[in-house]
């Protein structure tokens, strides 16, 4: 029964530290130019509170993407569970796909997002363009 309960409360701190607050988040790229996204509210599906069902709608320009911890499955050792330190969603493009993946931090001092990689992978041609934008700040709420 320790071992239930003890289960129980690893599962609802981790549950709980899964966080980007809504609004605009802003960086820099590693050339220093200014990058950012804006962070919509975290919802659930269907309305069941637990990572895997976690998504939050981000725009990066006109893109909005719905991001979600990415699922971890390995039938060889019979786990299944999420990656808490991201956030991962894909677009189809006319080309390929464009991906954005959000790096996670979970500390005493510190939760949220701390840097994201877009992805253009235009696999039709063989094309691949990745943009990394680093030390995310949240800079305001959302409008």
């Amino acid at each position: 029964m320790k071992t239930i309960a003890t289960l129980l409360t690893l599962f609802t701190i981790s549950t709980a530290q899964a966080h980007i607050e809504p609004g605009t988040w802003m960086g820099k790229t590693n050339q220093g130019a200014d990058c950012g996204f804006l962070a919509g509210a975290a919802y659930f599906e269907p309305n069941v509170a637990h990572p895997l069902n976690e998504r939050i709608k981000v725009q990066i320009g006109n893109d909005t993407f719905t991001v979600q911890h990415p699922p971890v499955v390995d039938p060889t050792h019979s786990i299944a569970h999420f990656n808490h330190d991201q956030f991962q969603g894909v677009l189809a493009t006319k080309e390929g796909a464009r991906a954005l993946i959000i790096n996670m931090v979970h500390s005493a001092t510190d939760e949220g997002p701390t840097a994201f990689q877009l992805i253009d992978h235009a696999w039709k041609n063989n094309i691949k363009v990745s943009v990394i934008c680093r030390d995310l700040k949240f800079t305001g709420k959302k409008r």
